[in-house]
This record gives structure tokens, sequence and C-alpha cells, in this order.
């Protein structure tokens, strides 16, 4: 069964469309580890605060395929928001958030960030960073409590090094706990007398590189940027203080909190009670997650909605500012969204905490994932050229190897986006309009043949005309078809020829019966793209034009 959307909205009535109505469910089959067959039901529960076709489309498509990866994934529950061009469009749950109460997931559920977190941490130090409270170039021990230092390399870590994870210090295991944690200042100054990390049974060496040599992701590397700022802000806030203060209340992010830990008597009550359930799934079965605390909070211990975070990655790609709040100065974001360092991988690049793919293309992105042992899985996206952003978040973490629900859905909207027609709304439908937007097509149709294929003489007229009389138009979409229209324009286009100086000098010779204006708007609500397949039937500097 299809899912149709639950309630719409305008961007500027978005109080009003956090009522979320009743869940839709969807039925499939999921596969279990034995191999039988359970009949499986999810429920979907959805905001949506757009009315523009482009990103209603975006979300359709979404909506149908974000399914899929549950089955598919054995997932209990996922939720997610998305924000298009500096707006929230879309917010949806999908799901359980507690599997055994059967109480679904919605936009509202609180996930457990893991290290996701670590892009709060990173905020915190550049403002201060900004306001000249602290360097990057500053040794570490400017502004802590106690003394560190690296026994396999001569010189300080930096607050460079930390951010870029190249201090040397291992990747650890976030300080997890049974228990309520000792105060932040107190777990890291444990960790730092130790040799070894607990990761692996306590074998592996705490410091496993010199400073700067290489990049080894650090949890106690993060946490101990934590403790700096908790020392270094002016106001003497702890840094859970500090972030609800210049970070999270100012962006608006009313159901979010980086507590010390993770239990009752640190999170707000409003927040507590919209906490999912988190599973450790195994095969088939879902096992809820033991209560886990982070002695290193501040790698790794946001709790929060995920159109929540979606304000911190809009105000990324807005050079800093959402919500009539400058959380960051444009050249620290700027600079955070710079390679640092030499690549990770082909196309992986770190900046300052952000994972940086394909930086100077089209298709760049920063993200950052992150992951509560074991129970939460959380992936956060920004396109800065796309103007697109994604939080996507998911309540299992699945043993003995991690599945991989939310990290399919990030590069399914980087190639919906990439291989969608361009974001224009089309024009109303009229006779005039009609008969131009049929005539179009029919010149595009003969054209591409010889433009873009090579395919030399004439299209058979019979076989034309059969194509012709099977036309018909897509259910939904605008009654734009003209049929005496299409043969009118692969008419002009063959007396024109086909050659590419009379093909591209066509929109404007006295053949045409359309301005090139028209043609090239019309193409564009076909679809087409500038730079792009279409370019090809337009002079080069037309084409160069609408790119700009």
């Amino acid at each position: 069964m299809h899912a149709h959307r639950n309630t719409r909205s305008t961007a500027g009535k978005l109080p009003a469309c956090r009522l979320l109505l009743g869940a839709i469910l969807l039925s499939s089959t999921l596969t279990t580890a034995a191999g039988a067959q359970t009949e499986r039901t999810i429920p979907i529960t959805e905001a949506v605060h757009t009315e523009r076709a482009f990103e209603l489309r975006l979300i359709d498509a979404l909506r149908d395929f974000v399914p899929h990866v549950l089955r598919a994934q054995g997932t209990p529950g996922l939720n997610l928001a998305l924000g298009y061009k500096g707006r929230l469009i879309w917010e949806a749950g999908f799901g359980y958030a507690d599997v055994a109460s059967t109480r679904p997931m919605t936009p509202e559920t609180v996930y457990h960030s893991g290290s996701l977190g670590k892009t709060y941490t990173a905020t915190a130090v550049m403002q201060l960073v900004g306001r000249g409270v602290l360097s990057l170039d500053d040794p570490i021990n400017d502004h802590l409590p106690f003394e560190v230092h690296n026994p396999l390399g001569a010189r300080d870590i930096t607050v460079h090094d930390l951010l870029t994870h190249r201090s040397g210090i291992s990747t650890g295991g976030a300080g997890g706990v049974w228990h309520k944690p000792v105060p932040l200042a107190q777990a890291l100054k444990e960790s730092f007398d130790s040799t070894t990390s607990p990761v692996g049974g306590g074998v592996a060496p705490f410091w496993v590189a010199p400073v700067g040599e290489r990049y080894n992701y650090s949890n106690p590397g993060l946490a101990t940027l934590g403790l700096i700022v908790e020392t270094a802000n002016p106001e003497e806030l702890s840094f859970a203080e500090y972030v609800q203060k210049h970070v999270m209340d100012p962006l608006g992010m009313e159901s979010s909190q980086y507590p010390p830990a993770q239990r009752r008597d640190y999170v707000r009550p409003e927040i507590w009670e919209q906490m999912s359930t988190g599973y450790a799934r195994m095969g088939g079965a879902l096992i809820p997650t033991i209560p886990l605390y982070f002695s290193h909070y501040p790698a790794g211990g946001v709790l929060a909605k995920p159109a929540d975070h979606l304000r911190l990655l809009m105000a990324m790609l807005a050079s800093g500012s959402y919500n009539d709040y400058q959380v960051l100065q444009p050249e620290t974001v700027e600079q955070m969204l710079t390679p640092q360092h030499e690549e990770l991988g082909p196309g992986l690049d770190l900046g300052l905490v952000w994972l940086l793919r394909d930086h100077g293309q089209p298709t760049m992105s920063f993200s950052h994932a992150g992951g509560h042992m074991f129970g939460w899985r959380t992936d956060g996206w920004g396109w800065p050229d796309l103007d697109v952003s994604l939080m996507v978040a998911s309540n299992q973490w699945s043993l003995p190897d991690s599945a991989a629900d939310v990290s399919l859905i990030p590069p399914f909207i980087e190639n919906w986006m990439l291989w969608t027609g361009p974001d224009f709304d089309v024009s109303p439908t009229s006779e005039d309009w009609t008969w131009k937007v049929s005539y179009v097509r029919g010149v595009v149709y003969a054209a591409m043949f010889r433009m873009y294929v090579g395919v030399p003489g004439e299209m058979p007229q019979a076989e034309l005309d059969r194509a012709l009389e099977s036309t018909r138009v897509l259910e939904g979409a605008r009654d734009d078809w003209d049929v005496e229209a299409f043969r009118q324009g692969v008419a002009d286009i063959r007396r024109a020829g086909f050659g590419y100086a009379a093909v591209t000098g066509f929109w404007a010779s006295e053949l045409c019966k359309v301005t090139e204006e028209e043609a090239t708007r019309i193409l564009q609500e076909l679809g087409g793209r500038f730079p792009g397949v279409a370019s090809v039937l337009f002079p080069a500097a037309t084409a160069g034009a609408e790119e700009d």
C-alpha cells in the first residue's frame, strides 16, 4: 500500500505542522536470518512542510524508499528530517520507537547521537576560537587542569591536533561505564594516566603515534576538547551548559540536550519521555540496549530529535547563520569545511571534525556519523552546492556487525538531486503553452537522435507514427500533449537540418515557432539540465549563461 502524506503545510506554518496525524501501515515481508518469511507492518508518521512540486517529488521518493531499507536491514525504527534551501521540508518516523509496546517512531522521537555529538563539541570550540578565547595553535596544556604529553612525539598537542584526530591518542571507548560517571576532568585524567586503552580487553596502547604524524580517530581526544571548552569559557559554564546556552537554545533546538550522562536525573523530563528504545539486533532477535554511560561524554552524548540537529546543518550551509543567530562566523565555517591534511581516501578529506566528500566538486558534502553502543546509529549530512541537509537516526546497532540502514539514505538523496530534473516550477496549463511544449518535444526528439546518439538519416515515418499513436500522458502529470504540435516540431527541425550549426541555431531562426527563451524554459520543465544533455542542442554561450 502506498503511503500518502499525512499533513502538508508551507514553511511559514511550522508550529501547526508539528501536529502528527495517524500512522499509515505498510505491509511487506521480511526474510529473517533463519530464512522464514514473517509479515511485518511499518507505521509511518510524518509532517510535510512544503507545497512545492520539486520538493514533494523528493519526499515521495524517500517515503517509498525508506520502508524498503527498514525491511532489508531488519531495523526496528528510523526517523529523519530533510532540509532544502534553508528550510525544513519534511520530517518523518518509520517503524517503532519501542517494539514491545508497539510505540511508533515519530519525528518527535529523540535519538542517542553517539559520535554525531562531536560536531557540537567542535562548534563550541570554534566559537571560542572566533571570540579569541582559544587559538587552534594553542597547546592543550594551556587550558587543562592537568598535564598531557604524548610519549611518542616531541611537540605539544594542539587544539588543531584534537580537531583533526592527529594527537596520537588511541580510539578509546569514550569512557563507557555501567554506573553514573565521574566528573569529566576526573575521567579524562584517569585515562591519560593509563598506558593502555580499555578497548580490546585492555591490551591496546593508549598512545598509537607521534603527535601530528597520522589520522587516528579518537574519542578521548574529542572529549578533551569538551573539557577545554569547560575550563576556557569566560562564563565558567560546564561543557553541557555552554552547548545548551550558545548552540542549542539560540538555534531553537527545543528537544535537544547534551547531558553529562543519559540518565533520568540529568535529562529534561520532556526529552526523556520522547526517547526511543535502542536495540542490538542479532539475526531476528531485537535485544533492548542496557543503559550505558560515557564518562568522556563530549565525544558523543547528545539527545535530540532529527529536525533539531538539522538546524545546525542548515547553519553550516548558510555561512554559520540560522534562525537569526550567527552560531559561527562565515570564515570559521569555511575553515571547518576545508581539508586540513592529505586525503583519507579517494574523494575523502577531513575538515575540522567534519568528514568531507568530493571537496571542490558539485557533489561536495560534509557529514558526521555516530552510534551509541549497542542501540542507535545516526548520520547528519549537508550538500552545499545542492543546498540539501539531512539528519537520519535508527534505533539499532546490530551485532556482530552493524547494519547499513542510515548510510543507505544519503546517497539516495544525492543521486536523486543530481539526476532528477532541475528545481523548476512548471507553468500552468494553457492551450498556447501546451502547443509550445509539445512543439519543443518534437524538435528535441528528432534532433537528439543525431546530436546525442549520432544516428544518420531520417527517422522512419511509419515507426514515428506508431509511436505517436501510443503516446500517453503520465497519470498525475500536467496534460500538455498535442500530437500535431509535436509533428510540427519534427517537421521544422527536419527542414533546418541536423548539423551542429543547424540545430544549435534553430531556436533563433525564422523556422522555429517558439522563442529561444521559451525553448529553454520548456526544456527545464521537461527535466533538462544546464549543463546537461540538453545543452548539446544550444550554442555553448547559451548553455554557459544558463549555468551561471
